[in-house]
């Protein structure tokens, strides 16, 4: 269905071949009146073209063409509409002695239109509204050649096109000729320059976005098929044909057939133009309907121009692949009813080639993303750090503020993904509480150990897991390992823990995590005091990070001083302490290299005994936490690491309210039957939960 009138301009025999001129005819739609739009949707809802392409997801994502150059080869462009807002620039008038920025036809002004009407409220608006527009005109004011030829018109048209680096041309032009019409050797017979023109077009790095035609042939027309004889056009080459407002084939639009390689599918519009055409600017300020493949191209241009802004590491050519191998047969549906799943890809080919253009799916990662570092490629999917409680907050918080590049495994687009994103929590294992009680019974056979020098060995194993998320028994026991064999040298009488002044020594470790602390334990008239330091050096410990492929970091080596006091006066005690301290994460490969974090907590805690074995407890304090730090992660852009600092000024107070029973001798046994939280600064809701804890001393 061409809507413009078709010239046959003469055709001669000579040695059995057919010598013609080939004539243009407007691939799309010419008429439907100027019917104003009624409707009172957005500039969005006034073109749903947009919709079916899913256009919605580039540009609210702020993409619009911006900076892209994109050629619209037709019959001229109304500069002065207010939709093109200046961004119509000079190409060139080979009908007349204009640059190109008149049209006495129409269709070119509502070709642009479609391709980069500007979002101003008005009207309706392009796929992509702010890119720069250039006008040839090659079509008369009946929508054809005249008394030209492509031979005469596209060299010099190319060649302009190549002067202005442009990215894209469009051509919502062409032939009722189709390519299986004519041979191989009659093209290089007729069009030997235009031809070459082309090929130079394709070479300099340009796509040629074509209309298939309207003749509702099985074949795409001798222009838009021009790759089927001339293989190396193929890479900067894509072919539109059209579906309507519902998915459903036009009754107009040629199909694929031998194109479908480097054949897409956009909306043209529906059968009737005067109801469902595409609406769009038209000449002399006003808009217009039109339906055909000529409004399917510049669709196509539009969302070549919306993928050049959002992958600026892409060739014009790698993003024509890209709409190609992400376009969709998702409801399209042929003249004949078929679909993809009724009738196969085979089938739904064809007609519809590749699919229809999904910009969604286009910005989107295409067969994975990698991670790139100096130790290599990580896929993106497998790529997490885990972080204990303490890491977890301020790791999110330093990488809050920074992207990560990652590479699509098809063409290798760039996307920016959010650093913070993969942090995950790591999360405890599941404990068997009869199997932690019975493990401890095992031990009770292990006594003390005197030496000549009157110390006291201490070999003990303690099981603290079912208050691992609690405070630990005192500050400078930082380690969050729930099951661990403790050795303690020490001057006290452990059995009873009755101070005496002197050092304290103790060891930790296990397979994961090491750590030596040493206090000065003195004894008061009504309890004691102590202060300390320690030092640790923790592999999945406390303060563990471990990940997988580019985000692997594992541990941190600690410093930390401590300090506390111990008063009890009749039935009443309190216990006031303190800790500050500093970790450094281990250097590591990957993205994340490096870091170090300061760190700090403190516990009030008061306690009313209520017989000889029982007391209430309530406690308040900081949980150990990070307060500053930070962390160093390797930037692609620069090819080195960057220092990201953070400072954290919320903190989370916890409070415990708790019974405790206790039997001293020789085996201390402490039942917490209600905790609750509060983390108070957050604004989080209260959180109760009930647990025990059993500890024995031997």
């Amino acid at each position: 269905m061409c809507m413009a009138r078709y010239v046959q301009q003469g055709f001669s025999i000579f040695s059995g071949f057919l010598l013609f001129s080939l004539s243009a005819c407007i691939g799309g739609g010419g008429g439907g009146g100027q019917a104003q739009f009624g409707g009172a949707g957005s500039e969005y809802a006034a073109q749903p073209g947009l919709q079916q392409v899913s256009a919605a997801a580039a540009l609210g994502a702020g993409y619009s063409g911006r900076n892209i150059r994109i050629g619209v080869v037709d019959s001229g462009i109304d500069g002065r509409h207010s939709e093109f807002s200046g961004r119509v620039h000079a190409g060139g008038d080979w009908q007349s002695a204009s640059d190109g920025r008149i049209d006495l036809h129409g269709h070119g002004t509502h070709v642009a239109a479609i391709l980069g009407a500007a979002k101003d409220g008005v009207g309706m608006h392009g796929v992509a509204p702010k890119s720069q527009l250039y006008a040839y005109r090659i079509l008369n004011q009946y929508g054809n050649f005249g008394g030209r030829s492509g031979e005469a018109m596209i060299p010099g048209l190319v060649s302009d096109a190549r002067r202005k680096n442009l990215h894209i041309l469009n051509n919502s032009w062409g032939s009722r000729i189709e390519i299986n019409d004519i041979s191989r050797g009659e093209i290089e017979t007729t069009l030997p320059r235009e031809l070459a023109a082309w090929q130079s077009a394709v070479n300099s790095g340009m796509v040629i976005v074509w209309a298939a035609g309207n003749q509702r042939d099985n074949q795409v027309s001798v222009r838009a098929g021009l790759p089927y004889y001339f293989s190396s056009l193929r890479r900067g080459w894509l072919t539109v044909v059209s579906s309507g407002a519902s998915g459903t084939e036009p009754v107009y639009t040629n199909r694929c057939g031998l194109a479908a390689n480097w054949c897409i599918t956009a909306p043209g519009g529906g059968d009737d133009q005067a109801s469902n055409g595409i609406w769009a600017a038209d000449t002399g300020g006003g808009y217009v309907r039109r339906s055909g493949t000529s409004m399917s191209a510049p669709h196509i241009s539009g969302g070549l121009a919306l993928l050049l802004e959002a992958f600026p590491s892409l060739s014009p050519q790698a993003a024509a692949a890209r709409l190609l191998q992400t376009a969709s047969y998702d409801g399209l549906v042929t003249a004949d009813g078929c679909t993809f799943s009724r009738c196969g890809a085979a089938r739904m080919q064809t007609v519809f080639g590749r699919g229809q253009m999904d910009l969604q799916s286009a910005l989107s990662p295409v067969l994975g993303l990698t991670l790139s570092t100096p130790e290599g490629a990580f896929d993106a999917k497998t790529s997490q750090l885990s972080a204990g409680s303490v890491l977890y907050g301020p790791l999110k918080t330093a990488l809050s503020s920074r992207n990560i590049s990652g590479r699509d495994r098809f063409d290798g687009a760039e996307f920016f993904l959010a650093a913070a994103d993969f942090v995950t929590p790591q999360t405890a294992p599941a404990k068997d509480m009869m199997a932690d009680i019975l493990s401890l019974h095992r031990r009770t056979d292990i006594p003390p150990i005197s030496d000549k020098f009157g110390w006291q060995h201490y070999l003990a194993y303690e099981d603290r897991g079912l208050l691992s998320d609690k405070y630990p028994e005192r500050l400078f026991d930082i380690s969050d390992s729930p099951k661990e064999i403790v050795y303690l040298l020490d001057m006290s009488d452990i059995a009873k823990d009755s101070p005496r002044p002197g050092w304290r020594f103790r060891y930790r470790g296990d397979a994961e995590t090491h750590s030596f602390s040493s206090l000065w334990q003195q004894p008061t008239r009504h309890g004691q005091l102590w202060i300390g330091q320690g030092v640790g050096d923790q592999a999945t410990g406390w303060f563990n990070s471990v990940g997988k492929g580019a985000f692997t970091l594992a541990g941190a080596r600690s410093v930390w001083q401590f300090a506390g006091v111990q008063h009890k006066i009749g039935r009443f005690g309190f216990q006031l302490e303190g800790l500050t301290g500093k970790s450094w994460l281990k250097s590591s490969s990957g993205l994340l290299r490096a870091g170090e974090v300061e760190m700090h907590s403190w516990l009030a805690q008061m306690q009313l005994a209520l017989g000889d074995y029982q007391s209430l407890v309530l406690s308040y304090g900081q949980p150990l936490n990070a307060k500053s730090g930070s962390v160093e992660i390797y930037d692609q852009n620069i090819g080195d690491t960057r220092k990201l600092s953070f400072s954290r000024s919320e903190n989370i107070y916890q409070r415990r309210i708790g019974w405790q029973y206790q039997w001293t001798n020789g085996i201390d046994i402490s039942a917490y039957y209600l905790d609750m939280h509060l983390p108070a600064l957050r604004g989080e809701d209260k959180e109760q939960r009930i647990g025990a804890a059993l500890k024995i001393k031997f």
